[in-house]
This record gives C-alpha cells, structure tokens and sequence, in this order.
C-alpha cells in the first residue's frame, strides 16, 4: 500500500536529524560569474582574476565558501538575479566554463509526430497534484542545502518519486551524493527500450533559501522557487508512466540540490555525465512555473541555451497548446540549472515563468507562498504540457514513415485528410537547383512545405508558396544535401503527385570577393517573388543587395530575402556588396516554370 504524501514528509525528518548541525565544509571554492558583477564579488572579499581568461562576458575568482549564501542574497537584491555565479573545484575548471558559449545552435530536432500519445495526456493533467507537491515541499522549515530540513526535503521527493514508479521495471530512483554538503540530489531513470544510451533530461531545483541568514529555523517555503518546478516535473514524471509507453530513448528526471549556491548539484551531475561519455540528446529546466508575472504565459531565454531547442519547444506549443502565448528574454549568466548543462557542452532550454524585469517579487522571502503565486496551479500546468510534449517527442522514435524520393519519378495518387502530414525526402549529390512540385485537382487543398538540412513542420522551412489548391512549386539551389519536404492537407485531397527535378550546377572559380548563395525562390501566380540569398563574408561594414544591377535593399546580416513582384519568367542577376565596395560574385535566378493559378 503507498503511504500518503504527509506521511512520506514526516517520515525524512529523522533520518535528516543526524545531519541537524552539519555546516559546508569551511574551505574556498572558485567562482565565475558576469563581468559586470566584479564589484558585487569583491565585497565579499573574492580574489578576482582578470587575467586568467579573454573573456569579456565572464571573470573567475576564488571565494570563501561561506560567502556564497550572501553571494546570493547579494546578487539577488542587487543584479535581480536567482544564483547569478557557478561554483567550480579548480581554477582549470572555472577557466573551462568561464569560455562557454552565449548560445549554442547543436540540437537536432525531430519531427513532430506522436498526437496520439500527446494529446490525451495533455487532457490527463490535474493541477491538484501540482499543488499538493507545492504545498507539501513549501511546508518544510526551509530547503537549503545544509539544514536538516534541506536534507529532509530530499528524503522526501526521493519517496514521492519512488511512488510513482511503483512496480515500472524499467524505472529506477535513487539520491545522488553530493562532497562538502549534505543536501542529496534525486533522480529517476526510465531506461530507453532501442536507444537506452540516448538521454533525454528534465529537473527542477530542490533547494529553497532567503539568503545568507539561511539556517536551521529560517522559514524559506519557496513554493514559487523553486518547489513549483519540482512539481511540474513530478507531474510530468506521473503522466509518462500513466502512458504505459517505455521510451526509446532514456529519461533522466532531476530535483537538484544546492541550486541556490552556484548551481552545485545540477553541475556534479552534468559534469559526472560529460566526464563519462554520456550521450545526452537534450535537457529542460523548470525553474519557478506558477506566477504569471508578464502578459504572455510562458517566456524562453535565449542566453546560455541551445537556440535549436528553444525554437523546438516553441514549435510543440504550436502544435500542442497553442493558446499559450510565449515571448523571449535573458537571464543572465548561471541564472539556473540549465547553464550546469549548457557550460558542459549539452544543448539546454529553459522556459520561464515572466520576462526577467517581471520575475516574482516575493522569490527569496518567507512571502514566497503558493497563496502568493497561483494557488490553483493553472500556470504550472501551462509548464506541464510544454513538458510532456517535449519528453514524448524526444523520447520516441518519429512514427510517420518518410517517403524517399528520386529525381525524375514521381510519387502519384497521394491522398489525405485535413491537418494530415505526410513526409518525403529528397538527396542530392552535388550542388545544384531542386524543384520539388506538387499537382492534384483543384478541389483539393495540399499545402507544401519544404526545409534543407533540418526538419520540416508547419512552422519549420525554407519554402511554402501559400497558395490554393494542389498546385505548388518550390525551387531551391543549395549544396548537396537533404531537403525534408511535408504535405499537409488545409483540405482533403487525392489524385494528387509530388515530382522532384535536380539540375546540378555548372560553376567554375568564382568572380568576386566572396561567394554568393541562392537558398531558395519561389513566386506565385498574381506575380508576387520571394528570393533567399545568402552569403558567409566577415566586415563590419553593412551589405548591399543588388538585383540587376540596383540596390534592392540592405542588411548587417549574412542573409536576405528579396521580394518583388514580376509579371513574367523571373530571370535576375544578383550580386552583395559591402558598403565599403567589396563585392561578391554574380548569380542568375531563373524561374522558368510556370505556375497552374488555382
């Protein structure tokens, strides 16, 4: 029989009482954080070392480990910022981590693919138990990383966690140890059944703090920071084994520990993982999920994430709850644990609660309530379908079956619903003009949709001519590579065929200062043209686009895209200049084949 979750809460306070006036070991760590925060460290009596890196986004400096609380206390009231530093073993690890990258672009994302499973868990939802988890993990004294409650509240989620998977043979839990505090981390593994070697992260923080007067006593419920988080994943966790489906790939859920003192726990993880080998696909990070602070519902940052997957939870939203509304924002440097990830070379994303400037004012504080938040928890639940969209369609192998496609032969009596998609793809060998066209009866409505070298959806590709009827072409000139085209029906359609053509480039040495790339064109029937035009050339300068012969427009960007209108067969010679008179080669468009006007 599982015991209720009281009697779980109860149950951690005596194995906890041991640890009741364990202290961190009194020592220095090495620290790095923003540059612009050396003077916020410095009262804290840090050695900064301006020299050890070339970084102007980040210093390094050694700290003694009991400055850390008001570290964060400190950078809290004065940067508004949650954590705001990493704590690090050694100076050649504060140095590593110092250079990691703003953003990262790695993840590759998968076609979105399992409605079925997504869907009715999405209904399954129930925001009461968001709420019990909240109200529970909030009811202890305080989480912070030294105090025997801290401890306790590790117990506990060990134990809610354990009750979820009750009796699952591929699920296991565990706490994690950490050196020099005895807060635990929590984790549960749902081994993956064809990829287990594959890694697919989710977590939240356990810890909870007011600063540097956190000790035995201090009230610090954090029910918004972060025991909102903890809830959401718990919640996501109970949804997954409510599916009864075992994943592909391996789900690794998180509560980690000593988030509040430079991301301690969530970084032994990451850096454990790195160190062995590990393949992790993907990692999201819910770090306070209940107070609506701006007007959209959800915000994603930008900084210190994989910018791949942050568009790819903005495409599950899209797909899934499109009534969420979302925007995007920084955080600045360590502001959770997701930067423990991205600092070891993993693509991470966070999706956050408000716009920085909105961040909930009572976070850090004994007002940091569930009555101060939402105590319904609906804002969290916006959070949990986010997260069951992403683990199902991470964990899971792609269902749709993709049709492979030859130059010259085309694929006919394509038939399908409205909202159905279909997959194909396309190969090419070489550089050269591809053009993919589709064609069916009028009455029938099959939009295209095509991407190179990326997945494709609705919200995902280079070329979508928007038009009525089965009747459309894209045309792309690219390097060799894969083109992933979809059909998806606006309305029902059949006798419909999909033809790919190739015609492979005939360039020699090119004439100019630097090369000039054509992604993609296409034009419609009323006359209106649209051409991607792309090019990789270092200045500081601004760039000049010119179409036979006339400047057309500018960018400081790498790319752009024309749109004009003509009546006729397009036939245009481009050329970018930068403003200094450095200039690329010359390229012809030509679009030759007409369009059926539907």
């Amino acid at each position: 029989m599982k015991r209720s979750l009281l009697a779980l809460a109860l149950s951690g306070a005596f194995s906890a009482m041991s640890w009741s006036s364990t202290t961190i070991t009194d020592h220095s760590v090495w620290i790095t954080t923003d540059a612009d925060a050396e003077h916020l460290i410095s009262k804290h009596g840090a050695k900064i070392f301006p020299s050890v890196i070339n970084n102007y986004r980040s210093i390094v400096a050694k700290l003694d480990a009991k400055q850390l609380a008001s570290l964060t206390s400190h950078m809290h009231h004065e940067k508004n910022r949650c954590g705001g530093y990493m704590v690090h073993s050694s100076l050649a690890e504060a140095k590593l981590k110092a250079e990691m990258p703003l953003a990262r672009q790695e993840f590759e994302k998968p076609t979105i693919s399992h409605q079925d499973i997504v869907t009715p868990l999405i209904a399954m939802i129930e925001p009461n138990h968001i709420v019990d988890t909240i109200e529970i993990l909030s009811n202890f004294t305080n989480r912070f990383y030294t105090t025997s409650t801290g401890i306790e509240g590790s117990n506990w989620l060990l134990e809610r966690w354990q009750q979820e998977i009750e009796g699952v043979d591929y699920a296991s839990a565990r706490q994690i140890t950490h050196q020099d505090y005895p807060q635990k981390s929590v984790e549960v593994t749902l081994v993956g059944k064809t990829h287990p070697e594959q890694i697919v992260v989710i977590g939240g923080h356990l810890d909870s703090t007011v600063g540097s007067l956190t000790t035995e006593g201090t009230i610090a419920p954090g029910a918004d920071d972060d025991a909102s988080g903890i809830a959401t994943v718990t919640e996501t966790l109970r949804l997954m084994i409510a599916s009864g489906v075992q994943p592909d790939k391996t789900i690794k859920f998180y509560g980690y520990a000593a988030e509040e003192v430079g991301l301690r726990g969530s970084q032994d993880i990451a850096n454990t993982l790195k160190n062995n080998g590990e393949q992790v696909i993907s990692v999201l990070q819910l770090d306070m999920t209940n107070h609506q602070g701006s007007a959209h519902d959800i915000t994603f940052l930008t900084d210190y994430t994989d910018s791949n997957l942050t568009e790819f939870l903005t495409e599950l939203l899209d797909e899934y709850a499109s009534e969420i509304s979302y925007d995007f924002d920084q955080c600045g440097y360590a502001c959770s644990d997701h930067a423990s990830w991205h600092s070891a070379d993993f693509s991470a994303a966070m999706p956050a609660e408000s716009l920085f400037a909105d961040t909930n004012s009572n976070l850090h504080s004994e007002a940091d309530t569930l009555e101060n938040s939402d105590p319904t928890a609906l804002h969290a639940s916006k959070f949990v379908k986010l997260a069951i969209a992403y683990l199902v369609e991470t964990s899971l192998e792609s269902s749709s079956t993709v049709i492979e496609l030859e130059a010259g032969e085309a694929v006919e009596n394509l038939e399908s619903y409205y909202g159905e998609e279909q997959f194909f793809t396309f190969e090419s060998q070489s550089e050269g003009k591809v053009t993919i066209e589709v064609s069916g009866p009028r009455n029938g409505d099959a939009d295209l949709y095509v991407k190179y070298e990326d997945s494709v959806s609705s919200t995902n590709f280079d070329c979508r001519p928007f038009l009525n009827g089965s009747n459309e072409v894209c045309v792309l000139d690219k390097p060799a590579g894969i083109f992933n085209i979809m059909l998806k029906g606006y309305r029902n359609f059949d006798q419909t065929k999909i033809l790919v053509d190739f015609e492979a480039a005939e360039r020699t040495e090119y004439e100019g200062d630097f090369e000039l790339d054509m992604d993609f064109g296409n034009k419609n029937p009323d006359g209106q043209a649209k051409v991607k035009l792309s090019w990789n050339y270092d200045t500081e300068d601004y760039f000049i686009i010119k179409r036979n012969g006339t400047n057309v427009g500018a960018t400081e960007l790498d790319s752009y895209v024309d749109e004009f209108e003509f009546d006729e067969t397009i036939d245009v010679e481009y050329q970018v200049c930068t403003s200094s008179g450095i200039c690329s080669e010359k390229r012809d468009y030509h679009f030759t084949k007409p369009l059926i006007k539907a």
